[in-house]
Order: structure tokens, then sequence, then C-alpha cells
């Protein structure tokens, strides 16, 4: 009889074990970033059914992938801040007018070699003249990554985010855009950077889809901390404000990092707001596209936390394997303003990102309209001009 009740105590067991096993792996995960209070307190994920995927430096943050049905439970934590999906962020899509083919320096003399409307439009030149070119001056391009071989770039070092055993090459092309519009090298071929001699970091958080998540762009901006940039360049956005996220920047900020990300490529829509993540964070200089008339072009995002215009229409950059291609989009405009605060920053190392971006906004072309136009269209000669100036007034006073 012993035996009897003992083999049916060891059926009920096993059953319950079989039943239980099949309930949790027919709950639905999704991936989370849960923001604490205070310190991260792994355990309460643990015992909600959750696994850590990532934890962060700066933020008490950590990226979970964690039960649906244990959500509800986990916001009322009085220990946890805020509990958010981890949502995916993209490339801010260009627009392609016109693809050209390699060509041989024997071909070209002089820099750029190709149509340069835009240089001229922010006055980049005259900074040039003077002998400033980006020099020591470190910029991170969070983004799809940076083609290494490209002859136009010199890429000084980076990190692939979403596989870091893989290199930073860059499989989709958008970041190679936005590098040649910032330091594409002074050297008769293809095209000109606002600042050639910069040091450029290709901080890869997108595929070859150009498709991302937020939680790489955290881990993007935790590395262009660590190594003590000086400016980072996002050409990338999501409509889903993220608390995760803005902390992060705001650590960044705090850290005296000058943060340019485009604005967006949603357009007007009557008086509503279109600029994009992480554009609208206070901490960040967003950009707006003009094209050769200084007109706003029809796609770029509009708002009351517009910073700059800058040239976002047939702008010809890099794209991977030495070819060139002429794009329109706000994310090669924002590359002009973080090019320029380069300049800006090596007329006077000591100037902190508060103040650089304080003189690109005072110094900007006016174009009159806030809501379309930020502070105006960004102005490299007469904002290194007012740096001099106030160098200057120092000096004396």
């Amino acid at each position: 009889m012993k035996k009897v009740i003992l083999c049916f105590s060891l059926i009920l067991l096993f059953s319950y074990s079989i039943s239980a096993n099949r309930s949790f792996a027919e709950q639905k995960f999704d991936t989370y970033l849960v923001t604490f209070k205070n310190e991260v307190d792994s355990k309460i994920i643990l015992n909600h059914g959750g696994t850590i995927e990532k934890t962060y430096k700066y933020t008490p943050t950590i990226v979970s992938k964690i039960p649906v049905d244990s959500i509800d439970s986990l916001r009322g934590n009085p220990n946890i801040s805020t509990i958010e999906k981890d949502v995916s962020v993209e490339v801010i899509p260009d627009i392609k007018k016109e693809y050209l083919q390699k060509h041989s320096s024997s071909m070209y003399t002089g820099a750029p070699v190709l149509s340069d409307w835009n240089m001229e439009r922010v006055k980049v030149f005259p900074v040039h003249n003077q002998g400033y070119k980006g020099s020591n001056i470190k910029i991170g391009i969070i983004d799809s990554g940076i083609d290494i071989t490209h002859e136009d770039l010199k890429v000084t070092d980076g990190i692939n985010i979403i596989d870091p055993n893989s290199n930073y090459n860059d499989d989709y092309g958008h970041g190679t855009r936005v590098a040649g519009v910032i330091s594409a090298l002074d050297n008769n071929k293809g095209v000109l950077g606002m600042a050639p001699l910069s040091e450029i970091y290709a901080i890869k958080v997108l595929d070859a889809r150009g498709k991302g998540s937020i939680s790489n762009v955290i881990s993007g901006i935790e590395w262009a901390i660590d190594n003590k940039l000086d400016i980072v360049n996002l050409s990338l956005q999501t409509i889903i404000n993220n608390n995760a996220l803005e902390e992060v920047v705001k650590k960044a900020y705090e850290q005296g990092i000058i943060l340019v990300a485009a604005a967006g490529n949603k357009g007007h829509n009557g008086v509503q707001e279109t600029i994009t993540y992480p554009a609208a964070y206070k901490e960040v200089i967003s950009v707006g596209a003009i094209d050769e008339n200084n007109e706003k072009v029809i796609f770029s995002s509009v708002g009351s936390r517009l910073d700059l215009v800058a040239p976002g229409n047939n702008v010809y950059t890099t794209i991977p394997r030495s070819f060139y291609y002429v794009y329109s989009g706000t994310s090669i405009a924002s590359p002009h303003v973080a090019g320029i605060a380069a300049l800006l920053k090596e007329s006077n190392p000591n100037l902190t990102n508060i103040e650089i971006s304080q003189i690109l906004k005072d110094t900007a072309t006016d174009l009159k309209d806030n809501f379309y136009y930020g502070n105006g269209l960004v102005n490299a000669e007469k904002a290194l001009l007012e740096i001099q100036k106030m160098k200057k007034m120092k000096k004396n006073g």
C-alpha cells in the first residue's frame, strides 16, 4: 500500500512539474528597460520570472526580458521608477537624388571636388582658412557604423554595440553618409567635411536594415562618455519618449559632451510639433533641414524644440566602397552642426558644451519663423568671430 501511495505522489509531483514548465513556456515575454529609484535590485526582476540582459553604468537601469503578466505587479514596486518597452529606433531616412561613380584623384584638383553649396552656405571656409579643421576633437557617430576602407574617411576607433565581437563597419550605409559631412578628408578626392582633421568614432547601434533599439543607443552614449568624446551626432529617431534614454542623455551632457541630433523627417502637420527623440530633449542641439534657397525642406520636422537648421537638400557625401551620393534629410543636416561645433571647440578648448551650444544659437543666421527654423541657419564664421571677441574681451577685462 505504501508503494502505491508513493508512486501516486510521484506521479502528481511529475504532472505538476510538467504543468508548471508548460505554463512558464507559454508565458509571453517582452524586453523592457527597468529604471530603479536608487540602486539596481536584480532580485526583484528575477523573482518575477525575468532575466537580466544588460546593465548600465551611468543610470540605474537594466534591460530585462519579463513575462508580460508580471509588469503590473512590478510597476507597483516602490523601488522601481519606470518600466518601459525597449522600443525600436531607426535611421532618419535620406532621399537619394543622384548616384556618382568613384572618381580617381588624377581627374580633379583642389577640394572639394564635388558640389559644395552646403559648405558655402554655413560659411565654413573662412574658419578653415584660419587653420581650424577640428584637430584633436573627438566626434562619436552613433549610427550604422562607418566604412573603414573609404578613401575619403579616417576612422579613429569605434565599437559594435549590437555585436561587440564584430567590427563596426557600415553594412547599411547611413553612418558613412553622416561621417562624410562631418569629416571627409582634405585630400583632393570626392568631398570635404566640416571638420576634416577631427577624430571620428564609429558607434554602431543600427543593423543592416537601419534598425536598432533604445537599449543599444543608451549603450552607445555610455561608450561615448567612457571614451571622453567631445561631440556625439545622432542621426536616428524614435517617436517614443523614453525615460532611460533621457537620463543617459542628461548624464552625457553633465560630462561635457556636445550632443547633436537630427530633428526628424516627419514634416509639418498643422501646428503639431513633429521633433523626434533624442532631438527633442533639451540637452540636445536639434537640427532641421533647409534647401539651396534657405527654405525649410518639406520633410523637415518642426516645433518649439528646434534649435538650428543646416543644409539638408542635395548634399554630396560619402557612401560605402569609396563612392559618393547626393542626399537629402535632417540626418544630413545634423552633422553640419556637429562638425562646426568641433571647429569651435578646437578654437577654444576651454569652452564648455553649454557655451558652444549657446554660441551656435546666438550667431545663427535668422530665418524668422522659430517654429520652422529654430534660431536659424548655423553660421560657422560668425560663431568663430564671437568666440574670438569673447576671448579678446576676457584678455582686456
